[in-house]
């Protein structure tokens, strides 16, 4: 299984347009425009996660379709993500780029008294996800909590304030959406209903059908007739770990946000920039797989 790593980024203050003596304010705009930025990315992760997940399953549909030699059905291209669930994914990233957002302006004094009516709204829809606010299944009641938060720390008036009263939510939130994201198998079934678990399934068939069926008409035969299938299932496995590997790097994407957000409400400079340049590396490594599968 291959583990999302973070590699140390050694980065100087003026990467950022600061100076050794710069105070938090700018240091914290620059921080959260930029957790914002990797919040955009990790919103645009996981719309490439679904689209290869429901790209085997249109492969593997093709497959059984023709080794059942009859007329394909459209049931058998149902997707794996349906616009549901894509939909309310997309939905939890909206809601907490709108909450980068206020806390942006909160840095900006001369915009921080109208951010204080703009946080108690989102805060407000945040606790009530079943009007018009679709989440993913599973987290509702954090984000809820987040939302609470969020209404009472309104009067705080500083965007270090907001942060401070919002980040055990925060960090809860965070890791709540990685644990759907992805979770290790163990074999307890403890990923059943996660991204990873529904990988993990939708390959399971697919292996299981070139070691049975596949290897089953030539297990008798010479060694070069079985060469090509145990090489088929390699591929088969090399194929299905990257999709994993898509889905932890994402996870541990959202695990650094929760890291900054943490570091920033601490204001702690340090760290601050340290997890700023975890998440820039992220969105230079991202963009560069994009660029890669286009090419």
């Amino acid at each position: 299984m291959l583990v999302a790593r973070f590699r140390l980024l050694a980065l100087s203050l003026s990467l950022f347009g600061v100076v050794a003596c710069a105070a938090n304010g700018p240091l914290l705009g620059q921080g959260v425009t930029t957790m914002r930025a990797g919040l955009a990315q990790a919103k645009t992760q996981s719309g490439q996660a679904f689209d290869d997940i429901n790209a085997s399953r249109r492969d593997f549909a093709i497959e059984d379709v023709l080794d059942a030699n009859r007329a394909p059905q459209e049931k058998d291209f149902d997707p794996v993500i349906d616009k549901d669930t894509a939909g309310r994914w997309n939905g939890a990233f909206d809601r907490l780029d709108e909450y980068f957002a206020a806390l942006i302006d909160l840095v900006d004094a001369k915009r921080s008294q109208e951010t204080g009516t703009q946080l108690s709204a989102i805060g407000t829809a945040l606790q009530q996800p079943t009007i018009g606010l679709k989440l993913p299944k599973g987290s509702s009641e954090v984000f809820a909590q987040l939302g609470r938060l969020i209404v009472q720390a309104r009067a705080e008036n500083k965007a270090l304030g907001v942060m401070r009263r919002t980040d055990p939510a925060f960090q809860t939130l965070m890791r709540k959406m990685g644990d759907l994201v992805y979770m290790d198998d163990d074999g307890s079934g403890a990923d059943a209903g996660t991204l990873s678990g529904l990988v993990r399934t939708q390959w399971q068939r697919r292996l299981r059908d070139i070691a049975a069926d596949d290897y089953g008409d030539v297990a008798s035969g010479p060694r070069d007739a079985r060469a090509p299938v145990i090489q088929k299932y390699a591929a088969a496995l090399d194929e299905r770990n990257a999709k994993l590997a898509t889905l932890a790097d994402l996870r541990a994407s959202l695990l650094a946000l929760g890291e900054a957000h943490a570091a920033a409400a601490k204001g702690s400079d340090s760290a601050v920039l340290y997890w700023i340049g975890q998440l820039n590396d992220r969105l230079k490594e991202a963009r560069q797989n994009v660029a890669n599968k286009g090419g």
